[in-house]
């Protein structure tokens, strides 16, 4: 779904491919232009962020303890379940809650491609392999890919994660 989302016409588009130019997505930026109201405040220690529609829009939570790496991939994920699952943000009074696991409420299949949306949002394809034909190294070290989630502001899992989803491998 994830390259199906840049491929399709949606009033989104325009948006994300603004700001996908840089290694460090702007993702407040997106959250603004989408009319989304983001705030870090101190939720459960079991979720790392909520998204629920407001009287004025959505607003997005995202928990203040974690790591400014995961406070990144919250708000690319939370933003993601926005673009593709609104409805479902929509038929609860709650929102959509994100636990710790990054896992919100809803089929197990919407959360996968949320996650697939949020990688390609916080780690642009065409930004990655730029970053990657600059290292030295042709292949995936530890060093590089702890070089490229310092780049991305992300954790090593995650740029792991998005190394293996675009089938350049990760170390062992």
């Amino acid at each position: 779904m994830t390259s199906e989302y840049f491929r399709e016409a949606n009033p989104h588009k325009k948006i994300l491919e603004t700001y996908s130019n840089s290694t460090k997505v702007r993702l407040g930026s997106i959250a603004r232009e989408l009319g989304i109201k983001v705030k870090i405040c101190t939720l459960p220690s079991n979720l790392s962020g909520q998204i629920e529609r407001t009287s004025d829009g959505y607003k997005i939570r995202i928990q203040r303890g974690d790591s400014r790496e995961r406070q990144r991939f919250t708000l690319a994920k939370a933003m993601s379940h926005f673009l593709l699952h609104q409805s479902y943000i929509d038929a609860s009074s709650d929102g959509l809650a994100l636990n710790v696991l990054q896992m919100a409420q809803i089929p197990e299949d919407l959360n996968a491609e949320a996650t697939g949306l949020a990688y390609a949002i916080i780690i642009p394809r065409r930004i990655l392999y730029s970053e990657l034909r600059k290292k030295s190294s042709n292949d995936n070290s530890d060093e590089v890919v702890d070089d490229l989630a310092e780049i991305f502001g992300v954790t090593l899992f995650d740029m792991k994660i998005r190394l293996m989803s675009m089938g350049l491998g990760y170390p062992r």
